[in-house]
């Protein structure tokens, strides 16, 4: 009986007897045992009975199959005996959920699940499992499995709730298994040498640590410089002595700091290392439709200048003697291949250098330089037709050609039967020779 009504369980002791019997039965009893009967009684095609009606007091009546025997008479007095079974099913599933095998955090929303599950008599049927009571009320049932995932919507305390469906609809109490979210990487800051901006030693200390993580609590520090490898985790430090990486200019140092759920997140502060003479670098570009570093083909260039942190001020020269006012340093600056040039030096093509001089805070100069090819003059040549015949009586004609470039030299030829044919032909690999056909005599 009940919300589950079939001839193969019971969910209570409450059943209903289907009952077909020939016409010439007249009497009826019913036991569960074999030996305590009922009374006799009319017969009916119907009847409610107790399955534990009629049990000796040492007869328990526990779930699984279950018989009630049928004694029916006839009018002669004759019987005869039926029975029927029914499994009885009063025990609810058991089971367990785990969440990411029993850790204490985790750093994602999204958990896997372990799911047990037991139900001895008629079996487990469906599962289903949410994040909250009222969620896991209008969750789906589904197949049973071992294990599934489950997201979360914020981190913190999170509750997986579960439960257990048997076949015969009876559901288990709410299970539930807790972790502590923690999608949120911890945050640090710390400083080099108090937050000095110069260090004339590679020995520094690091200092001024703080910590904050609002989930789980911070956990764990290692340590290493820029491009560098890492030191082993430790515990949280207040301050730590260290050996900055070799080498001159701005020197990072990286914290990585890992929370109890095992979200990191990396740090760093920075400082410049000056023990020597300011570092810089100079290249010359030319400018116009041929910018490169190798030509230029006018006076007007520009620097690019790679200089270290540290340095403070720069100014330049085109011989060695005059030099240029010292200015705030740049990444990159106009400048003419002519100034500061004596009466005496004559501006010519080919390679002309530009030195730069740069002071840092401490006023520690070095000087750099750089040479570009100036290269002004256009390339000369020359083109004959046939050998300089004044006639030919062929359309298409051999072309000897010649060219000259002192400078940068000669990179590509090109020619053609008009000026607007030339202005438009493809520019090719130079060569001695060639052919071209005219289109009318």
């Amino acid at each position: 009986l009940g919300n589950y009504a079939t001839n193969t369980y019971a969910t209570g002791t409450a059943v209903k007897l289907i009952l077909q019997l020939e016409p010439d039965v007249l009497w009826m009893r019913f036991t569960n045992s074999g030996s305590q009967w009922s009374a006799w009684e009319a017969t009916a095609t119907t009847k409610n009975w107790q399955l534990d009606t009629g049990l000796l007091p040492t007869e328990v009546l526990v779930d699984g199959t279950r018989t009630v025997w049928m004694e029916v008479m006839d009018a002669a007095s004759e019987t005869t005996i039926y029975h029927d079974s029914i499994i009885l099913d009063r025990a609810t599933p058991t089971g367990t959920v785990l969440i990411n095998n029993g850790d204490t955090y985790v750093r994602t929303r999204t958990v896997s699940l372990i799911f047990s599950y037991e139900d001895e008599t008629a079996g487990v049927d469906k599962i289903r499992y949410a994040t909250s009571t009222s969620a896991l009320t209008s969750a789906s049932w589904g197949t049973p499995s071992a294990a599934g995932t489950l997201t979360f919507e914020s981190d913190g305390t999170q509750t997986a709730y579960y439960q257990v469906m048997d076949i015969v609809g009876w559901v288990s109490e709410t299970l539930t298994d807790s972790i502590i979210v923690d999608t949120v990487v911890p945050r640090a800051t710390f400083t080099i040498n108090y937050n000095a901006t110069y260090t004339t030693t590679p020995n520094v200390t690091l200092t001024d640590f703080e910590y904050e993580d609002a989930t789980s609590g911070v956990d764990q520090i290692r340590f290493k410089n820029e491009g560098g490898s890492w030191t082993g985790w430790q515990d949280m430090v207040d301050m730590r002595d260290w050996v900055l990486s070799s080498g001159q200019g701005t020197k990072t140092v990286v914290i990585e700091v890992r929370d109890k759920a095992g979200n990191s997140a990396t740090y760093t502060d920075s400082i410049i290392f000056d023990g020597t003479a300011p570092l810089g670098t100079i290249t010359i570009y030319g400018l116009g439709n041929y910018a490169t570093s190798t030509y230029a083909t006018g006076t007007a260039v520009k620097l690019i200048l790679q200089l270290e942190p540290d340095v403070t001020q720069m100014r330049f020269t085109n011989n060695g003697s005059v030099w240029s006012a010292w200015e705030g340093t740049a990444t990159s600056k106009g400048w003419d291949l002519g100034y500061g040039l004596l009466p005496t030096e004559v501006l010519v093509d080919g390679t002309r250098t530009v030195w730069v001089e740069v002071r840092d805070a401490a006023t520690v100069t070095a000087i750099y330089s750089d040479n570009i090819i100036l290269d002004m003059a256009t390339p000369t040549g020359t083109v004959i037709i046939n050998n300089d015949d004044i006639y030919v009586r062929t359309r298409t004609v051999s072309l000897t050609l010649s060219y000259q470039d002192t400078t940068s030299g000669v990179n590509q030829i090109r020619y053609a039967t008009s000026t607007l044919a030339l202005t438009s032909a493809s520019w090719g690999t130079p060569s001695a020779a060639g052919t071209l056909t005219f289109e009318s005599d």
